[in-house]
């Protein structure tokens, strides 16, 4: 016999099977609603108090209130046992919801953020076992994310496109970032197990659960160090064949603003150069030829004679990028109010004056947006997009209501208009 099914040319041949008999088939029914109701009874065991708990901090994990999942995750996790717990991730399974533990440590992440000035309560003893192993788990992604891109794995290579350089230098940047964070969560959590082990091992938890109290963080710092020294040197050598490259190109010969592009690429090639081996001085490479002092007299003096020659187009090229840079920060930059939209006034509260060490850092987008297709039903990446065009009628912490009325009614009505709006001097 066989059956055919939609859309797909192949047949599927299925074998004739002898009927089920009927106790047999009521028999099988009977487990499965069994199975289902122990489960049921599971999620059930979980008091009454302690289910509106969990649906409390469920609802400020989905509105983006990471405090308020950690005040109150924090202490419902240190008091429940090890089999309650289990419970308690059952019931939220059955809502369909993250375990507890996974909540508490995806919202102290969220918190880890520039400018992040509320008081953020310290782990419970308890919290901190799962927190460990969350960041054991989380950094071996970031690891295995950059061994297998192809920024971090084989030999160091040209990519066979020049405009292909631009990418693999944003992709190492990020793959930094993440290592440097992973190395200081590793040494956070180090310190934290270390102060507190007393306390750890007399907790009631699965053996598993507390053998995060013997890993070895101390060693994964070291691997992630190294790692990280190899994300340096490889950068160092595209740097290397991108001056190269640069140098080739017949430069009089192309369009005035690929010239002052060219130019500058190999001005902040040569800065990087200088940069790198002057903060690597006296440590071996990995690398043999990164060790020959004289390569970077020599790739200097390759690039000398272009950039005397084209010293306008270069100072051209870094206004340009340094516009372009700024650009990108105040349009994609996330602050730490409003999902990303704004800033934060200080620690100091709203009148006091303003820091501006503590206004610049900005988390930024690992990739780089795209444009939106009109006829496509596309989700923005980043989801934000300029912020003042969004929270320009925001000022002195007062968010104004609109009132909104139907277009269809008046056709040439301005919508989106505050109540009671202020009259602006200059649009912010």
């Amino acid at each position: 016999m066989t059956v055919e099914f939609r859309g797909v040319q192949k047949c599927a041949r299925i074998k004739m099977l002898k009927p089920i008999h009927p106790l047999r088939a009521v028999s099988v029914t009977l487990v499965g609603i069994l199975i289902s109701s122990l489960s049921m009874l599971q999620a059930n065991d979980v008091p009454k108090s302690t289910q509106n708990r969990l649906l409390k901090i469920v609802a400020m994990y989905e509105s983006g209130n990471s405090i308020g999942v950690i005040a109150d995750g924090g202490k419902l996790i240190q008091q429940l046992k090890e089999l309650e717990l289990q419970k308690v991730n059952e019931f939220l399974k059955g809502k369909n919801r993250q375990p507890l533990q996974v909540m508490l440590f995806e919202s102290r992440l969220d918190l880890d953020r520039p400018n992040v000035n509320a008081k953020i309560p310290a782990p419970t003893h308890k919290e901190v076992l799962y927190l460990a192993h969350g960041i054991k788990d989380r950094v071996r992604e970031i690891e295995d994310n950059y061994r297998q891109h192809p920024v971090g794995k084989g030999e160091v290579s040209a990519p066979e496109k020049y405009d292909d350089y631009e990418k693999l230098f944003w992709d190492l940047h990020v793959h930094r970032n993440r290592l440097s964070n992973a190395i200081r969560w590793l040494q956070q959590i180090d310190a934290l197990i270390q102060a507190r082990e007393k306390r750890l091992v007399s907790i009631d938890a699965s053996d598993e659960t507390l053998g995060i109290t013997k890993y070895d963080f101390q060693k994964r710092i070291a691997d992630f160090r190294e790692t990280l020294h190899d994300l340096e040197e490889r950068e160092a050598f595209l740097r290397i064949f991108r001056i190269h490259d640069t140098i080739d190109k017949d430069l009089p010969a192309i369009s005035e603003k690929e010239k002052f592009t060219f130019a500058y690429f190999l001005e902040a090639d040569v800065l990087f150069l200088e940069s790198f081996f002057k903060q690597f001085d006296g440590i071996k490479f990995k690398r043999d030829d990164l060790n020959d002092e004289s390569i970077l007299t020599e790739v200097s003096e390759e690039a000398l004679g272009i950039r005397q020659k084209y010293q306008d187009k270069i100072e051209k090229g870094k206004l340009l990028f340094l516009g372009l840079h700024w650009w990108f920060r105040g349009r994609y930059g996330a602050g730490p109010l409003a999902k990303g939209l704004l800033k934060a006034q200080g620690a100091n509260g709203p009148g006091a004056p303003i820091n501006e060490k503590e206004l610049f850092p900005l988390a930024m987008p690992t990739a780089a947006p795209q444009p939106l297709d009109p006829y496509k039903n596309e989700y923005r990446v980043p989801h934000y997009e300029r912020r003042h065009h969004y929270t320009w009628q925001m000022q002195q912490e007062g968010i104004y209501k609109y009132a909104r009325s139907p277009v269809s009614e008046y056709k040439n009505e301005r919508v989106g208009v505050p109540d009671n709006a202020p009259k602006y001097k200059k649009f912010y």
